[in-house]
């Protein structure tokens, strides 16, 4: 993700201001080493402002990670903090005078050397601010008189690191709105980008089933409030209804999906879809079979499993739609047994070539073991949030932390 946004940046001119949001449970310091890494292979040596020892976190936690990257020849201009690390061309400290800082800070910039003038990485911005953080009007003034002097230089390019979690909300929000594009980590590593010149193109989830490859298996992820039933929509508009497979867990499928497509407008044509039978009242679908999963467990998934493989052989580009399988774990009392079985059965299935598979299960009310077992199998992790669908895990790394529109 980061190399795009870096090749992004360098077809737009090379300039712009990054904004590197992270919070205090996030790995920042994976985002500077590829950073670094990626700049000292193009031969730029990049001039970085070290806050508050941040640079010592960074390359010390890098170091007992195993990541190894060289600073020590790297001019660095360290305002607060008593750690050295790198090429130290100045110091400082003085952060409630902004007159003097700057007067002082402009002293220190004439011994940058040329080839880092136009690159430069601050690390700590939050701890700079950190005394007035909750006050506006005084960091009102730190932007007229610090931040925004260097918005009206094109040329440069400067990502700027700050921990969201110690930072005010005005202060994030107002580097927000000056910053040209301002990137994101999320659950420690995975990094989106969430504003751009021109906007943040995203990829609407109809488009995104194309990218798809036989033998799949996707875990999508929903709350009990999400509007899943139109990711089931868009499966079976962009697979044709006829090549569509539902398994359907205790009635998963029609109350709220396919009665909640017909009040939004939407059309599902029920009597020509497929559907294996697990439990349940409905007899909507053309149904192949109906198993019993209150029965005992061997009994029921053998024969769940056998007709379900049989299927397949004489069926060729099916794609499966199982709707909530996490119902059938509470009628076995939760066994541990039968949940890896039930996940094992789901990963008996990756990688075969007639046919993709879409789980539908909701994480607030599924067994954790089960969606974690889950997670780990299939190639893909994807998430509803509000109105959009996050990428959790994808055989495309890029993607991870991206989101996709409904």
């Amino acid at each position: 993700m980061l190399e795009k946004i870096l090749e992004t940046i360098e077809a737009r001119g090379g300039g712009g201001f990054v904004l590197v949001e992270y919070s205090s449970l996030d790995h920042p310091e994976l985002v500077f080493a590829e950073i670094i890494t990626s700049w000292r292979e193009k031969g730029i040596k990049p001039l970085i402002v070290d806050i508050g020892d941040t640079l010592h976190i960074f390359t010390t936690k890098l170091q007992m990670m195993g990541v190894n990257i060289e600073v020590d020849n790297l001019p660095v201009i360290k305002e607060m903090g008593n750690v050295r690390v790198g090429n130290i061309i100045g110091e400082v400290h003085e952060t409630e005078d902004f007159e003097y800082h700057m007067a002082k800070y402009a002293q220190i910039v004439k011994k940058v050397p040329e080839e880092s003038r136009n690159h430069t990485i601050v690390l700590g911005m939050e701890k700079f601010s950190f005394t007035f953080t909750d006050n506006p009007p005084k960091l009102e003034r730190y932007f007229e008189k610090i931040n925004r002097r260097y918005l009206k230089y094109t040329d440069v390019r400067d990502f700027v690191f700050l921990n969201t979690s110690v930072a005010s909300e005005y202060l994030t929000k107002s580097l927000e709105q000056d910053y040209d594009y301002v990137l994101r980590l999320t659950g420690g590593i995975a990094l989106s980008l969430v504003k751009t010149p021109g906007g943040v193109k995203t990829l609407k989830f109809s488009e995104y089933l194309k990218t798809l490859r036989p033998g799949e298996s996707v875990l999508i992820e929903h709350a009990s409030l999400s509007p899943y039933p139109v990711l089931f929509y868009e499966i079976g508009k962009n697979s044709g209804w006829d090549n569509i497979l539902v398994i359907d867990i205790i009635d998963s499928a029609l109350p709220p999906v396919l009665r909640w497509l017909k009040f939004t407008g939407l059309e599902v044509p029920e009597n020509s879809i497929a559907r294996i039978k697990a439990g349940g009242t409905s007899t909507w679908g053309r149904i192949l079979i109906d198993v019993d999963p209150h029965k005992d467990p061997g009994i029921f998934m053998s024969k769940f499993l056998s007709n379900l493989l049989s299927y397949y052989r004489t069926n060729k580009n099916v794609t499966t739609v199982i709707m909530n399988p996490e119902r059938i774990i509470p009628l076995q009392d939760n066994r541990p047994s039968f949940v890896l079985y039930l996940a094992n059965a789901a990963a008996g299935f990756l990688g075969n070539p007639y046919r993709k598979t879409f789980y539908f299960v909701n994480y607030e009310l599924a067994h954790k073991g089960y969606l974690a077992l889950l997670e780990e199998a299939f190639t893909r992790v994807l998430r509803i949030e509000d109105s959009s669908v996050r990428i959790l895990k994808s055989l495309n790394l890029d993607e991870e932390g991206t989101t996709l529109q409904l």
